[in-house]
């Protein structure tokens, strides 16, 4: 079951990043898989195919976006950014905690200068 949840998390991420490479046919029947959870049957009723038909199409358009994936890493690049910007995100609220610990050590100005500068950190890490 958590191997099936991952996998359509992972195509939907993969929608998108790609989905504006595929048909608007390709794109409607996955987002009526993937995104709003219609069964083959209820995908076939809506577009007036058969379940065959809809299975094929998302198969071949899962298969399109992971050749994409494949050639291009943009997820991989995606997920990896928001992996150091979590990273740097905790490191920021580390060094805020060390620097409260250091009131009443460190004149006032100087940790109200140094507060300053790791907001604009996290600013600029958006």
């Amino acid at each position: 079951m958590e191997r099936q949840l991952t996998e359509r998390l992972r195509v939907v991420r993969l929608v998108e990043v790609y989905g504006r490479l595929l048909t608007s046919r390709q794109l409607r029947l996955l987002r009526m898989y993937y995104l709003d959870d219609l069964s083959l049957g209820e995908a076939a009723d809506q577009v007036d195919v058969t379940r065959q038909a809809v299975f094929d199409s998302l198969k071949c358009s899962v298969d399109e976006l992971n050749r994409l994936e494949g050639t291009l890493h943009l997820l991989a690049m995606i997920e990896d950014d928001s992996r150091q910007k979590e990273l740097l995100a905790e490191s920021l609220d580390a060094l805020e905690q060390t620097i409260a610990g250091l009131d009443g050590q460190v004149d006032q100005n100087t940790l109200i200068k140094m507060a300053d500068e790791i907001a604009a950190l996290r600013r600029a890490c958006r």
